[in-house]
């Protein structure tokens, strides 16, 4: 289902702002716990001390790298796509006329 915000009124844009803003928030706590999970299952070994092994935090700071460059790739890629599907959408209305 597809919501176009400008045929809202102010105070439904709004409630529909807030609501997009709220998801978005909750996907990025989401995707933050994952990661922290991922990391920390592949880095920390040890439980003997109370701070990380050097060893260990390069490694965290090696997957977070990771993830983050991967993360941005896919939104490149993403707004690359998105970029290519309305060049082509506007082709294909210039063609219709």
């Amino acid at each position: 289902m597809s919501i176009d915000p400008s045929a809202l009124n102010p105070y439904e844009r709004q409630i529909f702002e807030a609501m997009v803003e709220q998801k978005q928030m909750k996907e990025s706590m989401g995707m933050f716990s994952r990661v922290l999970e991922t990391c920390f299952t592949s880095c920390v070994t040890e439980f003997t001390t109370s701070a990380l092994t050097p060893g260990e935090d390069k490694c965290v700071d090696r997957c977070i790298d990771k993830f983050m460059k991967h993360s941005e790739r896919i939104s490149q890629r993403f707004q690359e796509f998105n970029m290519l599907l309305e060049q082509r959408q506007m082709q294909s209305a210039a063609a219709n006329l």
